[in-house]
């Protein structure tokens, strides 16, 4: 029952992820403009760097 609380996170987590990422197909659909990969692979980047930074100052 422990894992019950991390799993839903996940699944929320992955429920939001694609949400987003379906807004933005749509968005591209309608507007044909998007952003360059290596713009968006920056920018999670920077996510993971910025979540690992904070974990790591917990410890």
């Amino acid at each position: 029952m422990k894992d019950a609380v991390p799993a839903f996170r996940r699944a929320l987590t992955q429920a939001e992820f694609f949400a987003a990422g379906e807004r933005a197909w749509q968005a591209y659909l309608r507007t044909g403009l998007s952003r360059p990969a290596n713009q968006v692979f920056d920018r999670i980047q920077s996510r993971i760097d910025a979540r690992r930074r904070e974990l790591t100052e917990k410890l």
